[in-house]
């Protein structure tokens, strides 16, 4: 397929890191590069500098350079086209696909683990916030029970929420949707034809990447890591790409935990303030905070052109189903007529739930926030322990671990686990185009003993994998992500 950006020499020199070449150079250049494109650092179809560039950007020699391209050609991870250079060709089977999720049955013998899911379990005060919502429930009876742009008293609280956190809001700039993934395919529809070039992170929320897919857009993957997001490599993707839509969770994203810095923040805010960029920010899990209490701006307050989409579902409880979308007002009508042809709105009842909630939200988050934060350092100790040969920077918030492993084996772990009752997600579904055979995402979402039998789990796993055939990108199990 043909591509419309590349990564220019700088840039692949700092994605390189240490120049300690090991001899001989041109294999050790071939096999960080090939590590790099396996990441989904180097998405399919982009474009690599010549050998003439690379060469003077590396201080390597030019033969050098040609063999490592070469090298990376016989082992079809490039491709050469003529008069034009070389581009990665990711193996088919490392992309993320639409596939649709199996019904999951317990063993009586071994009960199921399905780690899969990156959703919490209900706080205390629900119960009592649905009794509250049953009480104002009869004030909206008399009406049809369509509210195109969602309950007034949900909407007011949202914007004072918002203007709370220094990104001032009106109740008419809110729209409640059916979760925060609804907002996103409410505002592809309304703003985005097919072929339109959509730029999203890699790797990113999976169902994302779907919805682009199902709309026949084209998927413009701007690398990220753990502890790597570089403005300079988004200016350089949006000037090649012309992409106006972008999608970015700078809120310990999903799947990396990325907390973006106030630093990072307004670099980013300026490339897509000059590229006139309509900026989808997902804040899902923005309340969810596990260390430090320093405040950071919101994205939304730094752009010309942000609509910020989030949901009650991470932070309260999934089976709420509602979300919301704040959008400058010229777009508001346009998203709510767009959500009417989709599913007419959020449940009101729900609405009213969450209403509830936000009067209470500091005690019922402070108590997520500690039960999470507990998960989270039991399964970072669990991991140490038993599978002190994988990696992985410990986020600030969020609900997942990032794992990065020694070998390219990530479907291979995923399925071998499947067949132990655990259920994970591999790291290629969450890369737009390719990428993610070396990192697998595990949830904290589980109590401690469920956490600690999921390590167990996966550190037979791991041993067994190491003794399988070799995983050249095979499919795991089609299971559901959240």
């Amino acid at each position: 397929m043909a591509t419309t950006h590349w990564v220019t020499a700088a840039q692949l020199a700092e994605l390189l890191g240490d120049r300690s070449w090991q001899p001989p150079v041109y294999r050790d250049l071939a096999e960080r590069l090939r590590l790099l494109v396996i990441d989904g650092q180097l998405p399919d179809g982009v474009r690599l500098p010549s050998e003439r560039d690379l060469s003077a950007g590396l201080g390597l020699s030019r033969t050098t350079v040609t063999n490592a391209y070469a090298a990376l050609r016989d082992l079809s991870v490039l491709a050469a086209r003529r008069g034009a250079g070389n581009f990665v060709q990711q193996p088919e089977g490392g992309m993320a696909s639409s596939l649709l999720p199996v019904t999951l049955a317990a063993d009586e013998d071994n009960a199921l683990v399905a780690l899969n899911t990156a959703s919490s379990t209900a706080p205390p005060g629900l119960s009592r916030a649905y009794h509250a919502a049953a009480e104002r429930l009869p004030s909206l009876l008399s009406g049809t029970g369509y509210f195109p742009d969602g309950v007034e008293p949900l909407r007011s609280a949202l914007a004072d929420w918002f203007g709370r956190r220094g990104l001032p809001t009106s109740p008419e700039q809110l729209i409640i949707t059916v979760g925060s993934l609804s907002a996103w395919n409410v505002i592809l529809q309304a703003l985005v034809d097919p072929g339109d070039p959509v730029l999203l992170e890699s790797p990113t929320y999976y169902n994302a990447i779907e919805a682009c897919r199902r709309l026949g857009t084209r998927l413009v993957p701007f690398p990220i890591s753990a502890d790597s997001w570089d403005p300079g490599r988004l200016q350089t993707l949006l000037a090649r790409s012309r992409a106006r839509l972008a999608f970015l969770i700078p809120e310990f994203q999903n799947p990396t935990g990325i907390w973006l810095d106030e630093e990072q923040r307004r670099a980013a805010a300026r490339v897509l303030n000059r590229h006139q960029v309509v900026t989808v920010i997902d804040e899902t899990l923005l309340e969810l905070r596990l260390d430090g209490d320093d405040e950071r701006t919101p994205m939304g307050s730094l752009l010309d052109n942000a609509i910020t989409i989030g949901s009650a579902s991470k932070s309260f409880w999934g089976g709420l189903r509602i979300g919301w979308i704040r959008a400058p007002k010229p777009y508001v009508r346009r998203l709510i007529e767009t959500q009417a042809t989709m599913d007419n709105g959020a449940a009101p009842y729900e609405q009213l739930v969450v209403t509830e909630l936000m009067t209470d939200a500091d005690r019922i988050l402070e108590h997520q926030r500690r039960r999470i934060r507990s998960q989270r350092d039991h399964l970072v100790d669990q991991a140490a322990r038993l599978l002190p040969e994988w990696n992985v920077v410990v986020p600030h918030g969020g609900l997942s671990l990032w794992f990065e492993l020694p070998t390219e084996s990530s479907n291979l772990i995923t399925a071998l686990a499947r067949k132990r009752d655990l259920v994970l997600t591999p790291g290629p579904r969450f890369y737009p185009r390719g990428g993610g055979r070396r990192h697998l995402r595990v949830p904290y979402v589980g109590e401690p003993a469920v956490l600690t039998e999921a390590v167990r789990r996966l550190s037979v796993t791991w041993q067994e994998s190491k003794s399988s055939p070799a995983d050249t990108g095979r499919r795991a199990p089609a299971e559901l992500i959240i």
